[in-house]
């Protein structure tokens, strides 16, 4: 395998934000932090956002993550209370 770099496997982190509190993590697996962030949606008042960005290890050997690349935003309608994904 000379030659070949080796890739880090994907990271997402996943956040919904309300006026009172916050719900997040971090996950491997995209689909899951998609499902993540509708759920936490669904539970979260009407108006409260959420985002899953693409992330990866601090390369400062810290234990923390930085942000790459968004993958998804939603936001749970005022009015209606479904939630809706933007397009990115």
């Amino acid at each position: 395998m000379q030659g070949r770099m080796w890739t880090p496997p994907p990271i997402y982190s996943w956040d919904v934000t309300t006026d009172d509190a916050s719900e997040g993590g971090v996950t491997g697996d995209r689909e899951e932090a998609l499902a993540a962030v509708k759920a936490a949606l669904q539970r979260a008042p009407r108006g409260a956002e959420g985002v899953v960005d693409r992330v990866a290890l601090s390369p400062l050997g810290w234990t923390t993550y930085v942000p790459l690349n968004p993958i998804a935003r939603a936001r749970r309608d005022r009015e209606s209370g479904d939630v809706v994904w933007a397009e990115l």
